[in-house]
């Protein structure tokens, strides 16, 4: 059968500001030789923005404070890590300020992603 796939990296961004996320299914987590990390899709809200999906690729150093506000708790031993049940998050939501940054792989890719902050839970659970 005959298709024409759009093979370009190139995506369209949701216009930065406040939004309400909710998190769309269990995160899939992903291995490199260097990193782990993990592709959530989440669905934005905002005045006069309903219900966009949008996909996520987040290191764990990227994901604190989101891990927080859907659930999860500083471990004891570490402040700097999070215990969290990825089975659990389907459905949670929080709010965040969304703005856009650039990125540069070392193989000379560039490109936009969304970095989140001011992140707080918006449905207590």
């Amino acid at each position: 059968m005959l298709e024409t796939t759009d093979t370009s990296s190139s995506f369209d961004l949701i216009p930065e500001g406040r939004y309400k996320l909710k998190v769309l299914g269990k995160p899939a987590k992903y291995k490199t030789n260097k990193s782990t990390y993990r592709k959530w899709i989440f669905i934005a809200s905002k005045d006069g923005i309903k219900g966009t999906k949008i996909t996520v690729i987040l290191f764990p150093w990227e994901s604190h404070d989101i891990l927080l506000a859907i659930g999860g708790t500083q471990n004891p031993d570490n402040p700097k890590k999070v215990d969290w049940d990825d089975d659990e998050v389907d459905g949670r939501q929080f709010e965040a300020d969304l703005s856009h940054a650039e990125y540069n792989k070392k193989d000379g890719t560039k490109g936009k992603k969304y970095v989140f902050t001011n992140v707080v839970e918006a449905i207590p659970f």
